[in-house]
Formats: structure tokens, C-alpha cells, sequence
């Protein structure tokens, strides 16, 4: 739960990945309040990105989403990290 102007919100991020033969492929969708803002469905050609979004209910209210994903899709040993950050802007 994240509070931004005097409401709370509760923002999920949902990776997922099927593997196709040689490859895998993996997607995104992050979401505020259960409503799908951002959906990115090649994360391997888009594995580090950011988008502002707008967040309904709070009068135009916007959020920047960034991630770095690199590790997640391309290193199969030790440590995969995910780094997602999220920012409310006035």
C-alpha cells in the first residue's frame, strides 16, 4: 500500500514468462487499485523502461513506473534481481 493525496493505493506487478520452444516469452502488467495501467508484452526487447501512467480516481493523478528487469529474463545462475520503482507525481 502506497498513500498519495490523501488515499491509499495498492499497486501490483505481475511478470510472466511461458517458454516457446527455443525461446521464452515474458510479459508485464502493473496495476493500481486492480486496473491495469501499463502492459508491456515483449519484456525481452523492453526489459528496462519507465511510463508514466495515470491513475484513475485521484483527478489526473500520475505515477512513474520504472524497471530493470535484465537480470529476471537473462541470468540463469545465482542472484535474479527485479527493480521496480514507483514514483506518484504532483
Amino acid at each position: 500500500m502506497v498513500r498519495f493525496e490523501g488515499r491509499d493505493h495498492e499497486i501490483s506487478i505481475d511478470l510472466r514468462a511461458k517458454e516457446r520452444e527455443v525461446k521464452v516469452e515474458a510479459g508485464m502488467v502493473v496495476s493500481v487499485d486492480d486496473k491495469r495501467v501499463h502492459n508491456v508484452l515483449r519484456l525481452q526487447w523492453m526489459f528496462r523502461g519507465m511510463e508514466k501512467v495515470e491513475v484513475e480516481g485521484d483527478a489526473g493523478a500520475q505515477m512513474q513506473v520504472s524497471w530493470d528487469l535484465h537480470d529476471w529474463l537473462f541470468v540463469f545462475e545465482g542472484d535474479r534481481e527485479k527493480i521496480f520503482l514507483h514514483n506518484f507525481l504532483q
